[in-house]
């Protein structure tokens, strides 16, 4: 499968917070959970990768029955150092400023990617086709390369 082929999403979670004002921008240390989702319309199958502040990191390969595939999920640990760097990483590239999607016109079809970031706020940013900016693809490089250095139980294949 190709980048291109690949489409995101990115999701962060922090504790939820009451305000009469409007909302501050989340810190680094609010977001309890990152998630990024990919999948393409001629994939075999989808990803979904969840890593929380705990420490709990879970993958879920979504299977197609048009290409066989069955639902897979997979658990890891991702060390707090490793969190701490991606929560600040997605604050401090503006994520939480981000558009809610960005799409290739031309393109009824493809990959996408969402990344979602949770905490005192929740944001979630569609990128059909890797039409967004380059502040949104390297937060999504990042959590892709935090999932690689993970030791899946069962092992990713």
């Amino acid at each position: 499968m190709t980048p291109a082929a690949v489409l995101g999403c990115l999701v962060l979670v922090a504790m939820p917070v009451i305000a009469c004002a409007s909302p501050a921008s989340p810190t680094a240390d609010s977001l309890s959970e990152i998630r990024q989702e990919r999948d393409c319309s001629g994939c075999d199958s989808g990803t979904v990768v969840t890593l929380r502040r705990d420490g709990t990191a879970t993958m879920v390969r979504t299977g197609k029955s048009r290409f066989g595939t069955t639902d897979r999920t997979s658990t890891g640990t991702v060390s707090a150092a490793d969190f701490q760097r991606l929560a600040a990483l997605v604050v401090s590239k503006g994520f939480f400023a981000l558009q809610d999607e960005y799409r290739d016109p031309t393109l009824a079809d493809g990959s996408w990617v969402t990344t979602t970031a949770a905490g005192e706020q929740t944001k979630a940013v569609l990128n059909s086709n890797s039409a967004g900016p380059a502040n949104l693809e390297e937060i999504e490089a990042a959590i892709e390369a935090a999932r690689a250095a993970i030791s899946w139980s069962p092992a990713d294949r």
